[in-house]
Protein backbone atom coordinates (compact mmCIF):
# COMPACT_ATOMS: atom_id res chain seq x y z
CA UNK A 1 0.00 0.00 0.00
CA UNK A 2 1.68 3.40 -1.19
CA UNK A 3 0.94 5.89 1.51
CA UNK A 4 2.14 9.91 1.84
CA UNK A 5 4.77 10.93 4.78
CA UNK A 6 2.34 12.17 6.44
CA UNK A 7 -0.12 8.95 6.87
CA UNK A 8 3.15 7.13 7.76
CA UNK A 9 3.51 9.62 10.66
CA UNK A 10 0.16 9.11 11.52
CA UNK A 11 0.40 5.80 11.66
CA UNK A 12 3.25 5.96 14.40
CA UNK A 13 0.73 8.06 16.27
CA UNK A 14 -2.03 5.21 15.76
CA UNK A 15 0.41 2.38 16.89
CA UNK A 16 1.82 4.47 20.03
CA UNK A 17 -1.55 4.97 20.88
CA UNK A 18 -2.69 0.83 20.99
CA UNK A 19 0.70 0.07 22.29
CA UNK A 20 0.42 2.57 24.81
CA UNK A 21 -3.28 2.11 26.28
CA UNK A 22 -4.06 -0.35 28.80
CA UNK A 23 -6.54 -3.20 27.32
CA UNK A 24 -5.09 -3.21 24.18
CA UNK A 25 -3.63 -6.49 23.05
CA UNK A 26 -0.29 -4.21 21.94
CA UNK A 27 0.13 -2.46 24.88
CA UNK A 28 3.35 -2.46 26.00
CA UNK A 29 4.80 -3.73 22.57
CA UNK A 30 6.98 -1.75 20.27
CA UNK A 31 5.37 -2.31 16.84
CA UNK A 32 6.98 -0.58 13.66
CA UNK A 33 5.66 -0.23 9.95
CA UNK A 34 8.12 -1.98 7.60
CA UNK A 35 8.38 0.07 4.35
CA UNK A 36 10.40 -0.72 1.15
CA UNK A 37 12.65 2.04 -0.27
CA UNK A 38 14.66 1.21 -3.45
CA UNK A 39 14.22 -2.49 -3.13
CA UNK A 40 15.16 -2.66 0.30
CA UNK A 41 12.89 -2.93 3.21
CA UNK A 42 13.29 -0.65 6.58
CA UNK A 43 11.22 -0.51 9.46
CA UNK A 44 12.44 2.45 12.02
CA UNK A 45 10.25 5.41 13.43
CA UNK A 46 8.41 8.56 11.89
CA UNK A 47 8.51 10.91 14.68
CA UNK A 48 10.12 11.21 17.79
CA UNK A 49 7.99 10.59 20.43
CA UNK A 50 8.06 10.37 24.27
CA UNK A 51 4.62 9.04 25.40
CA UNK A 52 2.12 11.73 23.63
CA UNK A 53 4.40 14.47 22.81
CA UNK A 54 6.46 14.38 19.47
CA UNK A 55 9.12 16.91 19.38
CA UNK A 56 11.77 18.01 16.49
CA UNK A 57 14.19 20.48 16.28
CA UNK A 58 14.55 22.74 13.50
CA UNK A 59 17.48 25.40 12.07
CA UNK A 60 16.61 28.84 10.98
CA UNK A 61 19.82 30.19 9.80
CA UNK A 62 22.21 29.94 13.01
CA UNK A 63 18.93 29.84 15.17
CA UNK A 64 18.01 26.78 16.61
CA UNK A 65 14.07 26.45 17.38
CA UNK A 66 12.60 23.39 19.32
CA UNK A 67 9.02 22.17 18.84
CA UNK A 68 6.62 20.10 21.20
CA UNK A 69 3.51 18.90 19.76
CA UNK A 70 0.75 17.10 21.74
CA UNK A 71 -0.83 13.97 19.53
CA UNK A 72 -3.80 14.81 20.33
CA UNK A 73 -3.71 18.56 18.27
CA UNK A 74 -4.10 16.17 15.15
CA UNK A 75 -7.86 15.84 16.13
CA UNK A 76 -8.85 13.67 12.33
CA UNK A 77 -6.29 11.13 12.73
CA UNK A 78 -8.15 11.16 17.02
CA UNK A 79 -11.45 11.60 15.87
CA UNK A 80 -11.50 8.59 13.04
CA UNK A 81 -9.67 6.16 15.53
CA UNK A 82 -12.52 6.55 18.16
CA UNK A 83 -15.19 6.75 15.84
CA UNK A 84 -13.63 3.29 14.18
CA UNK A 85 -13.41 1.46 17.30
CA UNK A 86 -17.18 2.27 18.06
CA UNK A 87 -18.33 0.81 15.38
CA UNK A 88 -16.12 -1.95 15.16
CA UNK A 89 -17.36 -2.77 18.97
CA UNK A 90 -20.42 -1.96 17.61
CA UNK A 91 -20.53 -4.68 14.81
CA UNK A 92 -18.43 -7.27 16.35
CA UNK A 93 -19.32 -7.08 20.24
CA UNK A 94 -15.87 -6.71 20.89
CA UNK A 95 -12.57 -4.26 19.29
CA UNK A 96 -9.99 -6.07 17.37
CA UNK A 97 -7.88 -3.35 17.92
CA UNK A 98 -8.09 -4.25 21.68
CA UNK A 99 -8.12 -8.10 21.73
CA UNK A 100 -6.82 -9.16 18.51
CA UNK A 101 -3.06 -10.07 18.50
CA UNK A 102 -2.60 -10.04 14.47
CA UNK A 103 -0.35 -7.98 13.57
CA UNK A 104 -2.26 -8.57 10.09
CA UNK A 105 -5.73 -7.50 11.33
CA UNK A 106 -3.92 -4.83 13.23
CA UNK A 107 -2.59 -3.46 9.66
CA UNK A 108 -5.77 -3.94 7.77
CA UNK A 109 -7.92 -1.88 10.89
CA UNK A 110 -5.00 0.92 10.81
CA UNK A 111 -4.76 1.21 7.16
CA UNK A 112 -8.74 1.52 6.63
CA UNK A 113 -8.62 4.43 9.25
CA UNK A 114 -5.52 6.01 7.44
CA UNK A 115 -7.13 6.34 3.90
CA UNK A 116 -10.34 7.91 6.36
CA UNK A 117 -8.23 10.97 7.94
CA UNK A 118 -8.27 13.54 5.46
CA UNK A 119 -5.83 15.80 4.21
CA UNK A 120 -3.32 14.21 5.89
CA UNK A 121 -0.75 17.74 5.36
CA UNK A 122 -1.40 18.90 8.45
CA UNK A 123 1.19 17.35 10.42
CA UNK A 124 4.19 20.33 10.20
CA UNK A 125 6.62 17.94 10.92
CA UNK A 126 9.56 16.84 8.80
CA UNK A 127 10.02 13.53 6.46
CA UNK A 128 12.21 11.77 8.25
CA UNK A 129 12.39 7.80 9.13
CA UNK A 130 14.18 7.64 12.34
CA UNK A 131 16.00 4.88 13.72
CA UNK A 132 16.31 3.48 10.07
CA UNK A 133 17.00 -0.39 10.23
CA UNK A 134 17.06 -2.72 7.13
CA UNK A 135 15.61 -5.81 8.05
CA UNK A 136 18.33 -7.50 6.51
CA UNK A 137 20.49 -6.47 9.93
CA UNK A 138 22.81 -5.05 7.35
CA UNK A 139 22.44 -1.71 7.78
CA UNK A 140 21.32 0.67 10.61
CA UNK A 141 21.30 4.62 10.74
CA UNK A 142 19.86 7.38 12.42
CA UNK A 143 17.61 8.46 9.67
CA UNK A 144 16.55 8.27 6.32
CA UNK A 145 16.02 11.72 4.60
CA UNK A 146 12.13 10.93 2.65
CA UNK A 147 11.43 14.32 1.39
CA UNK A 148 12.18 13.14 -2.24
CA UNK A 149 9.49 10.56 -2.16
CA UNK A 150 5.95 11.84 -2.81
CA UNK A 151 4.21 8.04 -1.20
CA UNK A 152 6.23 5.59 0.01
CA UNK A 153 5.23 1.58 0.23
CA UNK A 154 3.90 0.14 3.66
CA UNK A 155 4.05 -3.66 3.87
CA UNK A 156 3.96 -4.78 6.85
CA UNK A 157 3.63 -4.12 10.44
CA UNK A 158 6.52 -5.83 12.93
CA UNK A 159 6.85 -6.67 16.58
CA UNK A 160 10.14 -5.01 17.91
CA UNK A 161 12.13 -6.64 20.23
CA UNK A 162 12.86 -3.78 22.92
CA UNK A 163 17.20 -3.20 23.32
Amino acid sequence: MKLKIEQLQALDCLLHIISSKEGYSMSGKNIQAVIKLENQFWTGKFLIQDRAIITQTDMYGDQREESAYNIEQFNSLFQHLTGYSKKLENRFHDNPLKTSDSLHLQYLILTSILSKTGDPSSFPLHRVMYNAKSLDGKCEIPFIDLTSYAEIELVSLIEIADE
